[in-house]
């Protein structure tokens, strides 16, 4: 999978804020979903949206301060989740 298949996350969610990490969360047309680290090639990739979003989720939590976006096959951003 290319890196391609993730954009950077919007700008502004937080501002004024330290650095936060981003780990991405997103569907695939095929019904996997997949997770990877802003700035990272490799992905994780799994079957259902729940085992993606509590791996993605404990992950996230434990590089905290982080944020989760969660993006649907299309790109848009469903949800920004923020972990302080």
């Amino acid at each position: 999978m290319s890196s391609d298949a993730f954009t950077e996350p919007p700008r502004g969610l937080s501002a004024g804020k330290q650095h936060r990490r981003v780990f991405l969360l997103r569907s695939q047309a095929n019904g996997e979903w997949l997770v990877m680290a802003e700035g990272s090639n490799e992905t994780h990739t799994f079957s259902n949206r729940s085992l993606a979003l509590g791996y993605a989720g404990l992950w996230a939590s434990a590089h905290a301060p982080s944020q989760l976006i969660e993006k649907g096959a299309d790109g848009s951003v469903a949800t920004v989740r923020e972990y302080d």
